[in-house]
């Protein structure tokens, strides 16, 4: 908007305020405000042309595409909302196969050596464990 428009736009709604705040003394005089800025909001619009865009328009021009008229929103298939929690099931676990993940979990059951802190050599037991340590 032009900064002269919105000079004015102010300056209307300052008034407005203004007679609202003077009109709150009755009803009666809330009544004849507003039937009086209903006359005053037909005559403008009467005299506006009619080929003013919608908000409805201005948007889909922002976003540069249309708003649909009608939009399905599905509710998801794996939703259990009551009962104890559940994770819900991957594929793997439905039956599917990977050979990768296989690998990894036979991977991880290996055990691997470490250096033994008493016998100084790469074992699969530790310090705490160690056959060679005396016990008293």
């Amino acid at each position: 908007m032009d900064t002269e428009v919105k000079r004015v736009a102010s300056e209307i709604r300052k008034d407005m305020e203004d007679i609202i705040q003077q009109a709150a003394i009755s009803t009666d005089t809330m009544h004849i405000v507003r039937s009086k800025f209903q006359n005053f909001v037909n005559e403008v619009k009467q005299e506006l042309p009619d080929n003013q865009r919608s908000r409805i328009e201005e948007v889909e021009d922002f976003v540069g595409c249309n708003i649909p008229s009608q939009i399905n929103i599905f509710p998801p298939n794996d939703v259990r909302s009551r009962g104890s929690v559940r994770r819900i099931r991957e594929h793997f676990d439905k039956g599917g196969s990977n050979k990768k993940k296989e690998e990894a979990k036979q991977k991880k059951n290996e055990r691997i050596p470490r250096m033994c802190g008493s016998c100084k050599e790469l074992v699969l037991h530790d310090k705490r464990n160690c056959p060679k340590k005396s016990t008293l």
